[in-house]
Formats: C-alpha cells, structure tokens, sequence
C-alpha cells in the first residue's frame, strides 16, 4: 500500500505545525507541477558526482564500508536515471561508465542527441590491500592485474558506442583521444556512422518505417593519433551524409612524408572515384603532416555544400596552393550534382604555419579569391584616401573611402566571416585587399597577429559592415610622426562586439608611485612622440560605436600610462570618450599593470552612461570602495574585480 505524503512522519510531526491542511495541499501541488515543469530541463544533460570506480568495484567482498557506501549511492543515482532516461539528450564519458556497471536495467535512451566520449584511465586498484604476515591467515590470490588503459578505454568505448546504437536521434558525437590502431571502437564507429540508412523499411507503412528509421548523425568529432591516410579516407567516406565534421588527427609516428609513395596515391584514387558528394556543411580540419594534409584537396572537391571551413596547422605550401586555387575555381565550376545542389562559402578560418616564401602572396590571393568579383575592381579604387591627416581628431571627416567594385551588399558568393592567423603579420597588401573585395560583405573579421596600426586604421575604414572584430594593434614605431602617417576613422558603425589588445613589444610594468610620482618626465617623452595621440585616436573612434554591446580590452608593453584611468587626473582620462556607448553591456578590461585607481566617481559615471551594462570584468587590483558603490547602484551588475 502506498503511503500518503500526508502521513510521512516530518509532514504529519514538523511541517503540518505551520502550515494548514489547505496550505500544505497546495504545496504538494505546486511541487508537483514544478517537478513535471522542470525534469525534462534538468535530466537533459545527468552529470553525478561522488561515485567510485563502479565498473571495477562490482565484488563487495574485497571492498571496504566506504567503497560500498559509494556503491549504494551509485544504484540511487541509476535508479533515478533510468525513472527519467526518457530526458536525457547528452552524456559523457563518466555517465556511460556508470550505465555500464548496471547490466540489470535496459539502457536505452530514446531521446538523446549528443555524446561524448572521451579517452581516460577508468581502472583503479582495490581500497584495500592485504599485508601477508605470517600471523594472519593466508591471503587470498589477488586480483588479476588490471588491462592496460589504452585496452580499458577501448572495451568501455565499444560498449558505449553499442549503448549509442540503441539511440534513434543521435544527432551529435564526439569521440576525444581515440588511437587509430585500437580497431575495436573504429569499427565501432564506423558501424553506428553506417548502420544510420533512411531506406530501411518498405514505403508502403509510413508510420511505421517512421518509428523504426534512424536519423543520420549529423555532427561527427574526431580527435586521436595514428591515423593512416587510408583510414582517414575511410571515416569520411563513412560520414559522407553528416553536416558537420571535425577532425584533429595526427599520423603514425612511423608514417613518412611521401605524399606520392603508392598506397597514398591509389587511396586518393579510390575515395575519389567511389566516395558520393557529401553533405558536409561545417568542416574543421587539423592535420599536423604533409601526408596527412594531402587528404584535404579530395575532401573539398567532394563538399559542394561547403559554408564553413576552419583549416588549421597547414605548413604544406603545395597544398596552400591547392586551396587557393580550389577557393579561385569553386565560384565559377558548378559541380554535377542532382538538383545541382550547393552552397556558398560564408565562414573561413585559417591557420598557417609556414608555407615558404610565398605564404604572404597566398594569403593575399587567398583574400582576393574568397571575396567580390574582381573584374571590375582596379587596384586604385582600393587606395583609401583622407583629406587631413588629423580629420579622425576632430570628427568631421565624410566618407573618404573611394568606392567602387561590388554593389551594395556585394555578391552572394563573398565571405561574411574570415579568421587569419599567420606567423607574420598582415601586410598593406592584404589589408587592401580585404577591402577592396570585402568592405560590402565581411561581417566578422579576426586576426590573432599584431597588425601596424597604418593597416588596421585601413581596414577600421574600408570594412564598414563589421559587427564583429577581434584583433591585436602593433603600436611599436607607429609613433614616429615624422612618418607622416595618416589615421583614417572607422567606418564600422555597426560594430557590436570589439576585442581589441594594444601592445608593444617591450614590457614593462609600472608601479602605482611610478606613474603618480616618478614618471612624469616618461609621461612627458610619450606625449611628445606621439604615442598619446594615437591612444586618443583609438578611443575616440572606438566611443563612436553606438550599437557597439561587448567592448573587450587590452593593453601590453611599454605604456606608462593605464587606459582607463580616473577621470579627474593630470592628463584627461579616456575613459570618458566612451561616454556615448550607450548599448554597452558587458566590459572586460586587462591593463598592463596590475592596479587600477577607480572610486566611487567612475562607478557613478558608469551607471550614468552605461545604464544597460550587466557584466563587468577587470583584471587589476582595484579600491574596494569602486566595487561597493557599482554593487550598491547597480546590485544586477556581474563583477569580477581584484581587490
């Protein structure tokens, strides 16, 4: 018989003390409406703690009260679990080692989406060890020594992965520190990427074949070593229906160089004549050989559905060549395809090593072949031009970007978004390029290599419909203005979120006595050389931003001087140029020395000017009487200060 809520011991003796028949009863219902209303949210994603070594501990007589205890927790836990496995849309790797030590329970989990399994050393050695003295009884034989790692991960990689197979609606799987030699899980792997075929069923019973079909995986991660070139063809051959593919893999230690040696050359051969095009949408690759790299031409060519490809670690200048060439040809060769199928490519990421001497020029061509169509574009029109060298200071310059080439908006076939990142820095060149066949399009920009400012203030310019950038400003010898160098002002009103690192080379950090007492005469050098100004431009253009919403900022190297320093000083703070970023809501600020002299002042100005601000970051010591006043006016507001 079951018993009645009503009539538990601390329901019936403490709470029905304070709470009517009537009050309590709504309780009840409230609680139950909550529990209906909220497991399917909080059972999406079941992560336990505390447990043990389940898979390992299963013999309760060579276990201590502690490990037991661990075990009766552990059979809690799976019971609540499998009550609510109907939730569950992701696991990880240490919930599949718990489900694996219940055998009792029939683990499926119709509903789940995602899964991750990652390579670790599960096995651990018994609690308890047995001291063999001659005045004790003989000790029982130990315990076979436990496998190694790499064969425990893999027995327990099969078994989840067989688990997976149950699961109709796996959409996403994620396989981390996988072996290509343990041949087990690969197998594993390819079965379940396989057995996921549309057609299964005759036509004829629709709900049923509805009921019974399983849907493709359509997002596929890879990470491991000792990958040959021919298995690699063969586990994309396998996820040729899936959207999304990432691999990160590294060959056999043995594994030579030779990109022509014949088994490579008949594998290529073989996945280009039977491998289908696929539907690969998102594509990130990193392949640390040139052989392995040789894998990526073929690839592309069967990707006609192509919109993002991030390509990291390429030190192959003939297979940078080849991607160039690819990127050249892919807007004009159509591929034949049923329907004629195809996307264009909206996301570019690169990461290049070094390619030999002619890495900068493949960049340049590389920008110049993913944007608008260059046929009426002259070199000339993406000279970018200003009538005064000091119009950014004043505010009043018009529109001083000659304009040309693509129409408004550009052509369906450019880039909205590219990431660069490169040894070397962004030339003028390339930073020509990006706007002259760029500036209509080119959304998100980020480049992780210091770029001169002279290049940067060319592409603030032309760039005009970024919402996004992230990139580091050299300011080393761009303070020489014997240089006649001229600061345009950014073009990009739209932007919305900044990440922007001043730096110089040189380090140095400053004390707070240093820059308040003993540094005047470095304050002074800095000023004349020109480095105040163009701290003056970069803030004046940045407060200009009115739809700007995430402002991350940084500055290194040898400034003697922090950029948001306190309003009323000797020299006038920037921080109040930014006085009119009125969207502003999250700020995360990293000067060069590690203090900060903000006070009340600045946090009433901030709330003054920033009224929609909800996150605040600062790594720097700062007064706590700054962090209690921004709590009091604003007790919403996330702050993470030193103090």
């Amino acid at each position: 018989m079951k018993t009645s809520i009503f009539d538990l011991p601390h329901i019936s003796n403490d709470i029905s003390q304070y709470l009517s028949r009537h009050d309590l009863t709504q309780c009840v219902r409230v609680s139950k409406h909550w529990f209906i209303c909220f497991s399917p949210i909080l059972w999406r994603h079941p992560f336990f703690i505390g447990f043990n070594d389940p898979i390992n501990n299963n013999n309760s007589d060579c276990i201590g009260d502690g490990a037991k205890n661990d075990r009766s927790i552990l059979d809690t836990q799976l019971s609540a679990l499998f009550r609510h496995k109907e939730h569950v849309q992701q696991l990880d790797t240490i919930m599949f080692n718990m489900i694996m030590s219940d055998t009792t329970r029939d683990w499926t989990f119709p509903n789940l989406l995602r899964a991750l399994i990652r390579g670790c050393s599960s096995f651990s050695v018994s609690r308890l060890s047995s001291l063999p003295f001659s005045s004790y009884p003989p000790s029982p034989p130990p315990p076979p020594p436990p496998p190694p790692p790499d064969l425990t991960w893999a027995i327990e990689s099969t078994r989840s992965l067989q688990i997976l197979s149950t699961c109709g609606k796996i959409q996403s799987l994620s396989i981390i520190g996988i072996n290509g030699e343990q041949h087990q899980v690969l197998d594993g792997f390819l079965q379940l990427i396989a057995s996921r075929v549309a057609a299964a069923l005759p036509a004829e019973a629709e709900a049923e074949r509805q009921q019974h079909v399983q849907s493709p995986v359509r997002s596929v991660t890879l990470n491991g070593n000792q990958f040959s070139v021919q298995t690699l063809y063969t586990i994309i051959k396998a996820c040729h229906r899936c959207e999304s593919l990432s691999l990160q893999i590294s060959p056999p230690t043995t594994e030579s160089d030779d990109t022509t040696s014949g088994d490579v050359l008949a594998a290529t051969a073989t996945f280009l004549q039977e491998t289908p095009y696929t539907a690969i949408q998102h594509l990130h690759i990193e392949l640390t050989s040139f052989a392995t790299q040789q894998i990526l031409l073929p690839l592309l060519e069967k990707c006609p559905q192509l919109e993002e490809l991030v390509l990291q670690g390429i030190t192959n200048e003939t297979t940078f060549e080849g991607i160039v060439e690819f990127l050249k040809t892919r807007r004009a060769n159509k591929p034949s395809m049923k329907k004629g199928l195809r996307r264009q490519l909206k996301y570019l990421e690169v990461d290049i090593m070094n390619c030999g001497q002619r890495t900068e020029q493949l960049i340049e061509e590389l920008i110049r072949s993913t944007g608008c169509n260059t046929s009426s574009v002259s070199h000339s029109q993406s000279t970018i031009r200003s009538d005064s060298a000091t119009s950014w200071v004043e505010g009043e310059a018009d529109e001083i970007r000659s304009k040309g080439g693509c129409g408004k908006g550009g052509d369906d076939s450019t880039l909205e978004s590219l990431a660069i990142s490169y040894l070397a820095t962004i030339g003028n060149r390339c930073a020509e390029a990006l706007v002259q066949h760029h500036s209509e399009t080119l959304t998100k920009f980020t480049n992780w290599r210091p770029i001169p400012l002279e290049h940067f203030s060319i592409l603030v310019n032309g760039l005009e419909r970024l919402q996004f950038l992230k990139v580091k400003v050299d300011l080393d010898g761009a303070n020489a203005p014997r240089r006649q160098q001229r600061l345009l002002p950014w073009s990009c009103l739209e932007l919305r979120k900044l990440d922007i690192t001043l730096s110089t080379l040189l380090k140095h950090s400053y004390s707070h006595d240093e820059l308040e007492q003993a540094n005047e005469k470095n304050m002074e050098a800095w000023k004349s050389s020109g480095g105040w100004d163009l701290f003056q431009y970069q803030f004046l253009q940045i407060g200009r931003l009115k739809q700007l919403e995430v402002l991350k900022l940084r500055n290194t190297g040898m400034i003697p001087v922090n950029m948001l320093s306190r309003l009323q000083t000797k020299y006038s703070s920037f921080l109040s140029h930014l006085k009119w970023l009125k969207r502003l809501r999250e700020l995360c600020y990293r000067p060069a020395s590690g203090w900060l002299d903000w006070g009340e002042e600045e946090a009433r100005w901030m709330m003054e000017h920033w009224s929609q601000l909800k996150e605040l970051e600062v790594s720097a010591r700062i007064p706590e009487r700054f962090g209690e006043t921004i709590q009091d006016l604003c007790p919403r507001l996330g702050c993470f200060l030193l103090s």
